[in-house]
């Protein structure tokens, strides 16, 4: 669910910029806008930050979408202890929203890039999973933030404004630790139903280009439930090794079975397993790799899936 440095380079020379930024510059309002494009550049140059939505070198099955429906949607990535942030696998219930998702987009890094992407970001995950999402102007129920360092500051009193004073303190941990470049958390309602009822998506505005956009899709779309990545899950954003920036048809299928009325929110992995094997295999199987033009068996899934 946090994009770390880490997450987009293991080794060479992009690492040893930022670490030597790191050492001369101290964690503090940092300002690495080249660093992360160079960044970006050498990772795709390495092949990574791929956008197809359907590649043919990444064929997947029901099998591997019942495996990663698995490990996605029952555990968190990481999360909050004791006043900090742990990388360690917390097991969870299915978590969802229903109805409406009002957004509010705001930060000082804000573009009108941003809100084109993210206004077609939505559009899709509608189709996906049945919500609608309304941008909204005041009351919001996610909130989207795009900050630069100074920014990151303004942002974390907004917070504070707004009686979000667990929220202010995770971002607040998040924006000092320059190692995570972008994230989300969310909350679900008090009665603890799995039901999902706000969230906080952040990005650095140091990000650029494709890294700026794979933040945007992978983090909304954790928000939305799948909060967890896994080495397994390929073509998918849901992995940490950055192949791909953008959904794929993968991550939509697992989105429409996520949203799927069969299941419902707070169910354990032991009870919707049986349900999610049966939505899937129900369907259609095998699900190969396609075109982007032709229609394929996951095309033909997400469509049945999406219908009335």
């Amino acid at each position: 669910m946090f994009k770390t440095v880490l997450d987009f380079y293991r080794h060479g020379a992009v690492a040893a910029v930022v670490s030597a930024a790191l050492v001369t510059t101290g964690c503090a309002d940092l300002t690495l806008t080249p660093e992360f494009a160079q960044m970006e550049s050498t990772l795709k140059a390495r092949g990574h930050l791929r956008t197809e939505k359907s590649p043919r070198d990444a064929p997947f099955d029901a099998t591997d979408l019942e495996r990663n429906f698995r490990d996605l949607a029952f555990a968190y990535e990481l999360h909050f202890k004791d006043g900090r942030m742990v990388n360690e696998q917390l097991a969870k219930p299915l978590k969802r929203w229903s109805g409406t998702i009002r957004y509010k987009l705001v930060g000082d890094g804000v573009v009108e890039e941003d809100a084109d992407v993210l206004a077609a970001l939505t559009e899709r995950l509608s189709r996906l999973t049945g919500l609608t999402f309304a941008p909204a102007a005041d009351e919001h129920d996610l909130l989207i933030s795009i900050a630069t360092p100074r920014g990151r500051a303004e942002v974390s009193m907004l917070l504070d404004y707004m009686g979000q004073a667990e929220y202010r303190r995770r971002y607040d941990l998040w924006r000092q630790s320059f190692g995570w470049i972008c994230g989300a958390v969310m909350s679900e309602s008090d009665q603890n139903t799995g039901q999902l009822v706000y969230a906080h998506v952040f990005l650095r505005d140091e990000l650029r280009g494709d890294m700026r956009r794979a933040c945007l899709h992978e983090e909304v779309a954790q928000a939305l439930g799948l909060t967890n990545d896994s080495n397994y899950a390929r073509p998918s954003i849901f992995n940490d090794d950055q192949e791909f920036a953008l959904l794929t048809r993968h991550d939509e299928i697992l989105l429409s079975v996520l949203y799927d009325d069969r299941l419902v929110p707070g169910m354990q992995k032991d009870d919707a397993m049986p349900i999610v094997r049966r939505i899937i295999e129900g369907q259609t199987t095998p699900l190969p790799a396609t075109t982007q033009t032709e229609e394929s068996a996951a095309d033909a899934l997400i469509r049945l899936l999406s219908a009335p």
